[in-house]
C-alpha cells in the first residue's frame, strides 16, 4: 500500500502562523503534523509515502530530507497547484497498481490506520473506496455524509441546511479498481471532494471514528488540539 499526503495549501485560515511556513509544518503536540503523518504511515509499513509541495515547498523539502528516509519518501513538486484530485490524477502512475491511502495532511485523529485498513480490506465487493467520517460541532464547514449500514445514501459538501453531523474525514483508501476508473473518467477533476466523491458515492464505505478528529486549519482548531 502506497500513501498520499497532500500538504500543498497555503493555510489562508491559519495567518499569521503560515506566513511564515507552510500548514504542514506547523507543530501539533510538540511535531509538524507532517511528521505525524509519517511516523504513523511507517508504523503500518507503507510501501511509498507521496507528498505533494508548493507553497514555501523548500522549507518542507528540506525538512524532509533531514528525516533520511529516501527509500520511503517522494516529493511531488508543483510549480501550479494542482488541486486535490489534480494532483492524484497527474501522479496516477504511481499509485495505480495497488491500494492508496490519500488524506489531507492537516488532519489530525487518533484512529488507528490499522483498523481502518483491516476496514478496508474486510469490506463488502461492492466498495471500491473507504471514506473515514467523524462527528463535527460545525457541518457547515464539513462535507456531511448521509449514511445507512456504512453506505452513502446522500452527501452534502459544505452546504447549509440541517444535513446532520458525520463529516467527510478526507481520509480515503482508494482500491486499484476505482483508481483505474477515475484515471478513465475523471481526468478533468480538480477538487476531489466536489468533483469525485459524488459520482461514487455508492462505491464508498464508511468508516465512523469515535475518536478525536479535528483539522488543523483554523486557528481556533489548532490551539483545540494543542489545549486539549
Amino acid at each position: 500500500m502506497n500513501a498520499l499526503i497532500l500538504s500543498a495549501g497555503y493555510g489562508r485560515r491559519l495567518k499569521p502562523i503560515t506566513l511564515t511556513k507552510p500548514k504542514c509544518m506547523i507543530r501539533v503536540k510538540g511535531k509538524p503534523i507532517i511528521s505525524i503523518w509519517i511516523e504513523n504511515l511507517i508504523k503500518i509499513n507503507t510501501k511509498k509515502i507521496f507528498i505533494n509541495t508548493h507553497y514555501k515547498h523548500k522549507l518542507v523539502e528540506n525538512y524532509l530530507k533531514k528525516k533520511r528516509l529516501n527509500t520511503k519518501l517522494e516529493i511531488l513538486y508543483e510549480p501550479s497547484l494542482l488541486g486535490t484530485a489534480g494532483t492524484l490524477i497527474k501522479n496516477m502512475k504511481y499509485f495505480i497498481n495497488s491500494n492508496l491511502i490519500l488524506a489531507h495532511c492537516d488532519n489530525y485523529f487518533l484512529e488507528s490506520l490499522s483498523k481502518i485498513i483491516s476496514f478496508h480490506h474486510n469490506r463488502p465487493k461492492k466498495y471500491l473506496m473507504t471514506m473515514v467520517a467523524f462527528k463535527t460541532r460545525k457541518p457547515e464547514s464539513c462535507g456531511i455524509i448521509k449514511e445507512k449500514n456504512n453506505s452513502i445514501i446522500n452527501y452534502f459538501e459544505k452546504k447549509k441546511g440541517h444535513n446532520g453531523n458525520l463529516a467527510n474525514g478526507a481520509t480515503y483508501i482508494i482500491s486499484p479498481e476505482l483508481l483505474k476508473i477515475i484515471d478513465d473518467n475523471f481526468s478533468d477533476a480538480k477538487d476531489f471532494s466536489n468533483d469525485i466523491i459524488p459520482f461514487i458515492k455508492e462505491h464508498i464505505y464508511v468508516y465512523k471514528t469515535e475518536k478525536i478528529f479535528q483539522d488543523i486549519g483554523t486557528i481556533e482548531n489548532l490551539n483545540q488540539i494543542n489545549n486539549f
